[in-house]
């Protein structure tokens, strides 16, 4: 019971110094959102400044480039300065809030102890007067021990003269004496029951001193883990400085990147124009190998003339005759030393070969209409990079021809469409009879009358 009172003692004006602490956290806090308040409008005012539309708060001109780093190093070194001050802050409310939470659970102690004195104040009142009571009660049975002792004395002395009166009397006064001590043993049997309470109470603040010091360890476990927390919050901070900065770098890149996903646009655009570029170069080269001076006999004829000839052979047995052709590539000696490209051309009939004058006309007619048929099929099949074409285009190709060696040709013709080679053909000719012609289905005449021209188709069944 003393010790608590000790206790209580100690914890005097707790009430007041929370409130005291709780003040100044509050003053903290309050200080701490002006800091932030002010960090926010410092980083607001360096963003607008990194932005191209910057201008002077005063004047509203843009800003130059060197005010711009000048007054990029004052907010940024302002910032920095808030930004530490800020951490103090913090660190300052840790503790505070350390210092209230160990003054709340002194407060929390301190009524703990308030219940417990009380209830050791009322067991304690009614214990008051015991001890006095069992020392008054033990005097009293040594007394009556001393006189039961004087008593049988008196009784053995005066055995002689013992009367029946006084007799009565000894009985009585030993009743009395018996009851004195029946008393005498109630209350000693009261004080002990009581030395058992007090014992008990003296356990119970045994264990509430066990108690007492639990607690106390758990104050210190409890401080030593909010010291870590201190400390933690504190790295936090730290962290979360450099995720904002870590962030700012991060834009940073991806604005990069962004300009990369640019440029590597503008390089696959590049990369595609050159890709048509070289297209386009292999088919000027193509077209130079074909079509430059002297270059179109020596490129096609010398690489392909077998092939000529086998395509020349396949258009005559399409048209029904007996008649096969080769052709000869031979070098042959032109003016000043030059060298020249010669084809010979020899022709069979029935196996046997003959002279080209000495096939009729309209022979002649077939075997250099295959021969040229054949060169265009070649030329075609070389320079069509991606499909040949399914159509045949004959222009002026009937002009010196006799009517006889025109329907010649158009039988040709017939034959040619028939075999699925060409999808379409188109003669492009003066010649009035090939109108009258089974072999060609659409007309389309095309007349000039004072400028305009006129078109007319028509189709044969």
């Amino acid at each position: 019971y003393r010790e608590l009172k000790e206790r209580l003692k100690e914890l005097e004006g707790v009430d007041e110094r929370l409130k005291e602490v709780q003040k100044v956290k509050e003053e903290l806090r309050l200080r701490e959102a002006d800091l932030k308040a002010k960090i926010e409008n410092l980083e607001n005012n360096l963003n607008l400044l990194m932005s191209a539309e910057a201008k002077c708060p005063v004047c509203g001109s843009p800003l130059t480039p060197e005010v711009k780093v000048r007054r990029r190093e004052y907010l940024s070194s302002e910032i920095k300065r808030l930004r530490e001050e800020l951490r103090n802050v913090k660190l300052k409310i840790s503790d505070v809030e350390v210092k209230e939470r160990k003054l709340s659970e002194s407060i929390s102690e301190k009524a703990g102890i308030e219940v417990l004195v009380s209830r050791l104040e009322r067991e304690l009142a009614g214990l008051e007067g015991v001890e006095e009571e069992f020392d008054r009660v033990k005097e009293e049975l040594e007394k009556l021990k001393r006189e039961r002792n004087s008593l049988v004395g008196s009784v053995l002395a005066f055995t002689s003269t013992f009367s029946l009166e006084y007799a009565e009397k000894m009985i009585m006064e030993m009743i009395k004496a018996r009851e004195e001590l029946d008393k005498v043993i109630e209350w000693r049997a009261k004080a002990e029951r009581l030395r058992s309470e007090i014992k008990e109470l003296k356990k119970e603040l045994g264990r509430a001193e066990g108690l007492r010091e639990e607690l106390m360890g758990l104050m210190e476990e409890r401080r030593r883990v909010e010291e870590r927390l201190r400390r933690v919050e504190f790295e936090l901070s730290e962290y979360r400085d450099r995720l904002s900065r870590a962030e700012e770098r991060v834009k940073s890149i991806e604005e990069s990147l962004e300009e990369l996903k640019k440029k590597e646009s503008r390089l696959k655009e590049l990369k595609e124009r050159v890709k048509r570029l070289e297209f386009d170069l292999k088919v000027y080269t193509y077209l130079y190998d074909v079509f430059a001076e002297g270059r179109f006999p020596a490129t096609l004829l010398s690489r392909f003339v077998e092939v000529i000839e086998d395509y020349a052979n396949d258009y005559l047995r399409m048209f029904n005759t007996d008649i096969r052709i080769e052709l000869k590539l031979r070098q042959s000696l032109r003016g000043r030393g030059g060298v020249t490209q010669v084809i010979d051309l020899i022709a069979y009939s029935n196996n046997y070969r003959r002279e080209i004058r000495t096939f009729s006309g309209g022979e002649q007619t077939l075997i250099g209409f295959a021969i040229r048929l054949a060169i265009s099929r070649l030329i075609a099949e070389l320079y069509a990079f991606r499909k040949r074409p399914k159509f045949l285009i004959i222009d002026e190709g009937f002009g010196p021809l006799d009517a006889e060696l025109r329907d010649t040709v158009a039988y040709a013709l017939s034959k040619l469409y028939e075999s699925g080679e060409y999808e379409q053909l188109i003669v492009i000719s003066h010649q009035e009879d090939l109108k009258e012609n089974p072999v060609f289905r659409t007309l389309i005449e095309i007349d000039k009358v004072e400028g305009r021209s006129t078109v007319k188709i028509s189709h044969q069944t």
